[in-house]
C-alpha cells in the first residue's frame, strides 16, 4: 500500500469536507481494484478454456433457485 497526496481546493473542501473526499477516493480506487481482479479472473477463465458466458448464466439461474426456494415458496412459477 502507497500512501499519496493531493492537491485539493479549499473551495473543494469547504463543499465537501475531507472525510467525504477520502472516502470517495478510495471508493474509486477500490472499484478500479475490482476491474483489475475481475480481468485477471477473466483472462485465467479463458486461459483454461472455460466459456465465461456459459458459466454467468449457469450462476444467474442458481441464484435465482437459490432465490425462489427462498422468499418464492408460496408462489408457483
Amino acid at each position: 500500500m502507497v500512501n499519496i497526496q493531493l492537491q485539493v481546493s479549499e473551495e473543494v473542501i469547504g463543499k465537501f469536507g475531507i472525510l467525504a473526499i477520502t472516502a470517495r477516493l478510495q471508493k474509486e480506487l477500490e472499484t478500479e481494484r475490482m476491474k483489475i481482479l475481475a480481468d485477471e479472473i477473466q483472462k485465467e477463465i479463458l486461459e483454461v478454456g472455460l466459456d465465461v458466458d456459459l458459466l454467468a448464466k449457469q450462476a444467474r439461474q442458481l441464484a435465482w433457485n437459490e432465490y425462489k426456494a427462498k422468499y418464492l415458496t408460496a408462489i408457483s412459477l
